[in-house]
Order: C-alpha cells, then sequence, then structure tokens
C-alpha cells in the first residue's frame, strides 16, 4: 500500500466519541497534525449524544450507513471505544450496582431479566459492532485503536469480574489483523510530563495502530493460578492518589466522571493514531 501523501488530509473515524470537550482526543488530532506532516485531519465523531437517532449504531441503517463509508475507503484509522458500565469491576464492590457477567459468563449471567437483561445485551451488541467496524477497517487498509479498561483478574474479595479481553472473538480479531495491544495507567500515559491524574485506571488498548508496539507495557494481561494479576502493568503507578473508582451508597457508579479521558491521555492517543497512520491508507 501507498502511504497517505505527505501534505493531505487524514480522515479519522471516532465511535463512541462522547460529547467534544477542550483538549480532547479530537482536538489533539487536529494540534498534532501538522507535525506528522498532514495538513489537516478530518474527523467523522459517532455517539448517541451528538445525535440520538442518526449516531445510534445498533439501527440497522445507520450501521450499514457507516459501513458503506467504511467499505469505500473513506478512513484511514478508526478509533473505538465501546461503554464500559457493564464490564465494570466497580460493580463488585459494596453496594455498587449489581454486575451483569462475570469470567464465567462473560456476555451476562443466564438469569438476568428486565433492565439488567437489556443492558448487558445491548453492552454485548455495541461489543460485537466494534469487533465489526474493525475487521471492516481492516480489510481496506485502515487501521483501528479499540480501548476498554484493562483486565486486573480477580478482586480482593476473589470475584472474577469479566472482560473484553477475555473475549474469543476479541482474541481473534486480534490474531486475524496481528494487532498489538498495550495497557496504561491513565493517570500517567507514556511520554507525559504533566502531573499524574487523579485515579490510575489502568487501560488496554488493541489495535493495528503500529505505535502501539512501541508502548512500555505491550502484550496481553498475564494472570496465576488463582486468576490474580501479574502484569504487564506494575501493582502501583507509582503515585499516592486519594480518589478511588468506587460505589455510592445509592448503587450507582462513580467511574461515570472519569469516562472523560485526562488531557495527557488524550495526547498520547492522537499521537498513537497519527504516528501510525501513514503506514496503512485506505485502499
Amino acid at each position: 500500500s501507498v502511504p497517505v501523501a505527505f501534505g493531505s488530509r487524514l480522515h479519522i473515524l471516532y465511535v463512541f466519541s462522547g460529547v467534544r470537550r477542550q483538549a480532547d482526543v479530537a482536538c489533539n488530532l487536529h494540534f498534532l497534525a501538522a507535525e506528522y506532516g498532514y495538513s489537516d485531519v478530518c474527523i467523522t465523531e459517532i455517539d448517541i449524544l451528538k445525535d440520538p437517532v442518526s449516531h445510534d449504531m445498533l439501527v440497522k441503517g445507520n450501521k450499514a450507513n457507516l459501513m458503506t463509508r467504511i467499505y469505500a475507503g473513506e478512513f484511514h484509522a478508526a478509533f473505538l471505544t465501546p461503554a464500559c458500565s457493564s464490564w465494570s469491576r466497580v460493580r463488585f464492590a459494596p453496594h455498587g450496582p449489581k454486575p451483569v457477567r462475570n469470567l464465567a459468563n462473560p456476555r451476562g449471567f443466564p438469569w438476568l431479566l428486565g433492565a439488567p437483561l437489556e443492558e448487558c445485551t445491548v453492552a454485548n451488541e455495541l461489543v460485537d459492532l466494534v469487533i465489526e467496524l474493525a475487521y471492516a477497517m481492516h480489510s481496506v487498509k485502515g487501521q483501528y485503536l479499540i480501548e476498554h479498561p484493562e483486565d486486573l483478574g480477580c478482586t480482593r474479595e476473589g470475584h472474577m469480574p469479566a472482560s473484553i479481553w477475555q473475549l474469543a472473538a476479541v482474541r481473534d480479531l486480534a490474531t486475524e489483523t496481528q494487532a498489538h495491544t498495550a495497557a496504561i495507567f491513565q493517570c500517567s500515559p507514556p511520554g507525559s510530563a504533566d502531573a499524574p491524574g487523579d485515579i490510575p485506571k489502568p487501560t488496554r488498548f488493541m489495535g493495528t495502530t503500529s505505535a502501539l508496539a512501541t508502548a512500555p507495557f505491550t502484550g496481553w494481561p498475564q494472570f496465576n493460578d488463582k486468576h490474580m494479576y501479574l502484569g504487564p502493568l506494575p501493582l502501583s503507578c507509582g503515585h499516592a492518589h486519594t480518589r478511588r473508582l468506587t460505589a455510592t451508597a445509592r448503587g450507582q457508579l462513580r467511574s461515570a466522571s472519569s469516562a472523560a479521558y485526562p488531557p495527557p491521555v488524550c495526547r498520547w492517543i492522537a499521537d498513537v493514531i497519527l504516528r501510525s497512520s501513514r503506514l496503512h491508507p485506505p485502499s
């Protein structure tokens, strides 16, 4: 494949982008574009918070339209960040919202009914969508990058949370597209010179963006025979954090405010995409 021409415009697809914020991933892609030899970055951001009708990717017509654009070679790279609330370890904390899945039942407990079943089903469909989008991007020689919380294995209380990184479909995607994977602490992403963020929030990235292979903590999560986490991230980020992801007394996830990436993480993500994109343009 021929590299994207120097000085040309780069087209990025960002699915589950949230609402636009100052110093977010899109802002950093625009800011850093010239540094990597691009005239500009055109970003297609998709999120139901932006448009609850046309951005709902579980509507067949909306998904078909996006697939058509991908197969037409419109995008050089895709950044895919499926919702993680139903996968959160916080659900196993006391007083937290009840878990809907675990290691033995990664796609949901068989006894779920009503709202918990719907929540779990929608979350599963969004992960399936991300896998499908990644395959589509790879088929036209575009790149993809997926983000989700790191799989930290067994909790202190002995619970076994589920993780998308355990899913056979995700591992198959990685194998078939020869993807890289690496984990970071969101409080201090690689190359960050800023003061550390207020929570560690271990996070994993997987994708065909070649720059991901140069991150410090590469490779899949490793566990001992009791499914306790062994790495690649160290046990501690090295900072003294006062805030933790916990559940409130009313059973709500307190991780909602941490859903938005800190600015240093946004810059690192943009850097990974821009350092990689010229290598795999659309066919």
